[in-house]
């Protein structure tokens, strides 16, 4: 029985939610890969498919089958996206003239190790791939991989700084009322020296907090953007947390159960859950308590912030108020294919905030 690539199922919403990543930049040179595969290979078709929950979508070489969205159930996909695939003669494309062609197939991982898709080629029925071949395709495949990963990189950075700046600069707006304020109010009162040593310390404050968000600016987005860039490496979970523990104005309860290996960006993760534990003290007002905790859950790396009891009664999944430090540390989890979502508590300053990291294939 033949395994075909899809139905016609065009119907979801990957594209509409997702289209920037079909831009024309990310096209145009995944069709530049797909054409230099095609030529080094001598296949009749190739394609590059993106990975969403239970679909695919694809850029391929053959024009009637371009950026369309399919589902994985029941198609060849489905193990394409798990591992190296190889068919020699039962392989075919709904609606076109390739029916009974061989199939080669390796995934696109990136260097976390998380798969995101897969490159795949359609060549001569019966044909039979050299392993010279198949290491070829793992070269493409992998240079299809960075080329996502380097358009997912610009664009989350983009966002980032975008949603940073307009942040910030809401942020500068008190501090440089202040400081207008208090000139005048010095104006009035220069005789009194009691007023004038208190509205100076408001300008020195002000003047302060201005250079603090500054600097935070500074830091955050360096001068090139080769400094942003992920370096990957083997996270040691242990270190990581000391060194976030190190890092914050309070000493957490520290708990480690993850034993899996982890890749990520150690400065980032770091920073991460440094601007996570900010953003609680901010919502809590009075940070007494936090609890520092990873583990693994349904196949994830989880690492919990908390500034919640085992006595506080927990009400549901929420969303917490919203601050530069939750959007820094939400874009470079994002960076690392995960997410942060947040519980909250009876208690209204009490929160638990999630990082939930996909670990390796």
């Amino acid at each position: 029985m033949n395994e075909h690539f899809f139905s016609n199922d065009t119907t979801s919403p990957l594209l509409r939610q997702n289209s920037w990543l079909f831009n024309s930049e990310l096209v145009n040179n995944f069709h530049k890969i797909i054409r230099l595969t095609i030529k080094s290979l001598n296949a009749q078709a190739c394609l590059i498919a993106l990975a969403n929950n239970n679909e695919v979508a694809i850029v391929t070489s053959h024009q009637n089958l371009n950026q369309k969205v399919v589902n994985l159930n029941g198609t060849i996909f489905e193990k394409s996206l798990s591992e190296k695939t190889v068919s020699t003669s039962n392989v075919s494309i709904d609606g076109t003239a390739y029916e009974n062609k061989s199939y080669a197939s390796n995934t696109l991982c990136t260097k976390t190790g998380i798969t995101i898709g897969f490159l795949a080629i359609v060549g001569s029925p019966d044909r039979e791939y050299t392993p010279e071949e198949l290491s070829l395709i793992d070269d493409f495949a992998n240079l299809a991989a960075e080329t996502f990963e380097r358009h997912d990189t610009n664009q989350k950075l983009q966002e980032v700084f975008t949603d940073f700046v307009h942040k910030t600069v809401h942020d500068l707006k008190n501090p440089f009322t202040t400081i207008s304020l208090t000139t005048e109010l010095l104006k009035r009162k220069a005789d009194d020296t009691k007023l004038v040593t208190s509205f100076s310390q408001r300008l020195e404050n002000a003047n302060n907090k201005v250079l603090t968000n500054l600097e935070r600016l500074k830091s955050a987005f360096p001068l090139t953007s080769e400094n942003f860039k992920l370096n990957i490496q083997e996270i040691n979970v242990a270190e990581l947390l000391l060194e976030v523990n190190k890092q914050i104005n309070i000493e957490a309860v520290v708990t480690n159960d993850l034993n899996e290996k982890i890749y990520g960006d150690y400065r980032r993760l770091t920073e991460a859950l440094v601007q996570l534990t900010i953003h609680l003290s901010i919502l809590s007002k009075n940070l007494t308590y936090l609890s520092l905790k990873a583990y693994i859950k349904e196949d994830q790396a989880i690492f919990a912030v908390s500034n919640a009891s085992t006595d506080d009664k927990q009400i549901e999944k929420a969303e917490s108020a919203d601050s530069t430090h939750l959007s820094i540390a939400k874009k470079l989890i994002q960076m690392h294919y995960g997410q942060i979502f947040c519980i909250s508590y009876e208690n209204l300053e009490k929160y638990t905030f999630y990082i939930a990291l996909p670990l390796p294939s």
